[in-house]
Parts: structure tokens; C-alpha cells; sequence
């Protein structure tokens, strides 16, 4: 449950980084499990929160998340499927 949550705050931005003038292309996502990897972590908002939680071993390092990640594909989303 925690998983989905950090995944979420992680993707999330809090300050805004520019203006995207790019017109996005229709795409199909076909979803999966993914094995994460953290090796950076931009925190804007958390006072080096995601920091500390992303990157135990500090800035500069990297950190394979223990458990895999399933992301459904963007149909399943759009549909409400449960994975």
C-alpha cells in the first residue's frame, strides 16, 4: 500500500520546473512490472524528506527499490481494472 503512495508523492512536483510548450502524442502504455531504481531525487517541497527515503545512503548514490512495481497499463487505468 505504502508503494503506490511514494510512487504518487515521487512523480508528483510541487514547484513548478518551466513551461512545457510540447503538444503530447496519443500512446498506449502497455504497463508491467517494473524493478525501481532510485538514483536522483529533486525534493521541492519535503525538506529532504524523499531524499532520506528514496536515497538512504545520501545524494550521489542509488538504491534498487526492495519489491517490484506493478503499473497498469493506461487502459486498465482509464477502465478502473485492478491489477
Amino acid at each position: 500500500m505504502t508503494r503506490p503512495l511514494l510512487l504518487t508523492l515521487a512523480l508528483t512536483a510541487c514547484t513548478p520546473k518551466g513551461t512545457d510548450s510540447a503538444i503530447p502524442e496519443p500512446f498506449d502504455f502497455a504497463g508491467g512490472t517494473f524493478v525501481m531504481t532510485s538514483t536522483g531525487v529533486e525534493d521541492g517541497c519535503a525538506d529532504g524528506s524523499f531524499t532520506t527515503l528514496l536515497l538512504p545512503e545520501g545524494d550521489g548514490s542509488t538504491n534498487e527499490w526492495a519489491y517490484p512495481v506493478e503499473i497498469p497499463s493506461w487502459s486498465e487505468m482509464a477502465t478502473g481494472h485492478q491489477v
